[in-house]
């Protein structure tokens, strides 16, 4: 959706109009520990090298992923200075060019994995991660992605069981495949712009940017993630991204969890 006057209104006036729109696409779910059900994505300094730093948080070049619930919205309040441009595949086609090309990957993409949950998960433990998820899932005849080769990878290192070559190859093939220019979309947002995405069967990345120095410059997409009351089917364990049941969100916590000395 493009062409919202996000000009005209304060930003807290645009929390209030992006939350009545998102209220019509479905039921919203927490981002984060702190049960933020509207999340600001702007650099806040965050080193995403470091695993408990998440992407959306810096500046830096996100691989493609998709994020936990049935749909994930983004309002373009502000752009970058330079850089920021959105990314967007199929993760249908994907699949289709791991069946094509490397059909020694199909039995390994769909064997669990476990993701790494950046100590966002019910306990709050910094090493906690999902149970057992595959990236591809067949439910109902219908085709589902959840993918993020970070995640995979650290949650892997997390429980002491690096991935097998073959998994490695599988995982990087998948993430290498979705950023190819015949298959990958790219778009600049624009400052009132709204992309909804259907987080099952589009990935999502992002080039990295240069902000502006001025703080009310800087740039400042909206975030919600809903669930929608037609939304593809899902096996119950594969929804349960964050381990706290089918299609939900973060778990709101008071306080998080620290390792000992």
């Amino acid at each position: 959706m493009r062409g919202f006057p996000v000009e005209r209104y304060s930003t807290d006036d645009l929390r209030r109009i992006y939350w009545g729109l998102g209220a019509h696409m479905g039921d919203a779910e927490s981002q984060n520990i702190d049960g933020e059900m509207m999340q600001d994505i702007s650099d806040r300094g965050f080193d995403y090298s470091k695993t408990e730093h998440r992407g959306s948080m810096t500046s830096a070049l996100l691989r493609p992923h998709c994020d936990i619930t049935d749909v994930v919205g983004l309002l373009s309040v502000r752009t970058a200075k330079e850089g920021g441009k959105s990314t967007l595949c199929s993760s249908s086609t994907v699949y289709n060019e791991v069946f094509d090309r490397h059909p020694e990957y199909l039995p390994v993409i769909h064997q669990g994995f476990r993701f790494d949950l950046d100590g966002k998960g019910p306990t709050g433990h910094p090493k906690e991660v999902t149970d057992p998820l595959p990236i591809y899932s067949w439910c109902e005849g219908q085709l589902s992605c959840r993918y993020n080769q970070k995640a995979i990878e650290e949650g892997a290192d997390k429980i002491g069981a690096p991935l097998t070559a073959l998994q490695q190859e599988a995982v990087a093939f998948i993430g290498d495949t979705a950023i190819r220019p015949d298959i990958q979309y790219e778009m600049d947002f624009r400052p009132g712009d709204i992309q909804w995405l259907n987080n099952y069967v589009i990935l999502h990345s992002r080039t990295g940017y240069v902000d502006h120095a001025e703080a009310e410059k800087r740039r400042l997409l909206l975030r919600l993630w809903l669930n929608h009351p037609k939304a593809r089917p899902l096996d119950d364990d594969f929804a349960n991204k964050a381990l706290m049941g089918p299609r939900k969100g973060v778990k709101k916590r008071s306080a998080t969890y620290e390792l000992a000395d």
